[in-house]
């Protein structure tokens, strides 16, 4: 693995099952990789999808695919920029609703709004003021992030998404070869990304009595700030020693068979 971790309790679960059960080693390694691997993939990055929606979502001001606004069609109907340079995009019976003109990314593509989501790192509000000079009770509500289209907006989430599943699935480049059996199997909306998984491995589980075995991924985003590679890797070697060891003690018990370890 490209990036620096403490692997020692990963290392001395392995040496449980090899020293303590008489499992070889080799066979222990590629069992544990391919469990290590799940759990990669599991983690990998930790935002829920429910949470990364309803997040982006609520990151812009949207608005429909026409751009109409019934605010100016005294001046021949569409948009308006007013005296206070404000653009006032739509009003209803509750508001009348404007934001900055330097803010107006309807124009934008989902590949752009995607990078400008990752420079917003709250949800977007409004400003609600009374509007000056005016006998009714109507308000202006300003809008304090971007203007965009709502149909933009799901692009971009599911371009997200469809970014995540590679992201996962940078793991899976030895998952053929490991042939990891048990839970936690990777979603189907990952391993459908397996090919061309931007990832690789290394079997050196031939050599004699030093068994080895190095995977890496390097999709794009897999180390940047938000899913830091060193943390990643290191809370999945610190799940598989845990596990390993009260599988260990569930094996010197007589709680589970040596013989369904490496299936398991």
């Amino acid at each position: 693995m490209n990036t620096t971790v403490d692997i020692t309790g990963f290392n001395r679960g392995m040496t449980g099952f090899v020293d303590r059960l008489g499992i070889e080693a080799r066979v222990v390694l590629k069992k544990e990789m391919g469990e290590l691997v799940k759990t990669l993939v599991r983690i990998t990055p930790a935002a829920d999808v429910v949470k990364l929606k309803a997040f982006n979502e609520s990151q812009f001001e949207k608005v429909g695919d026409s751009n109409n606004s019934n605010v100016s069609h005294a001046h021949g109907g569409g948009w308006k920029i007013g005296k206070s340079g404000i653009l006032w995009y739509a009003v209803d019976s509750n508001f009348l609703r404007g934001i900055a003109p330097e803010k107006d990314m309807r124009s934008a593509s989902a590949e752009e709004l995607k990078a400008l989501s990752y420079q917003i790192t709250k949800k977007g509000h409004a400003l609600n003021l009374p509007f000056r000079n005016r006998k009714t009770s109507q308000r202006v509500l300003l809008a304090q992030t971007i203007l965009t289209k709502a149909s933009t907006v799901k692009k971009m989430i599911a371009l997200k998404l469809k970014n995540r599943g590679r992201l996962k699935a940078g793991w899976l480049a030895a998952w053929d070869f490991l042939s990891p059996g048990g839970g936690n199997q990777p979603p189907q909306w990952v391993t459908r990304h397996k090919v061309g998984a931007h990832g690789y491995f290394l079997d050196g589980l031939g050599v004699k009595d030093h068994p080895m075995f190095t995977i890496a991924n390097f999709a794009a985003g897999v180390g940047n700030s938000r899913n830091n590679l060193d943390w990643l890797v290191q809370k999945a070697l610190n799940i598989r020693a845990k596990a390993m060891q009260a599988n260990l003690g569930l094996f010197m018990r007589g709680k589970k068979h040596l013989s369904d370890y490496a299936r398991a």
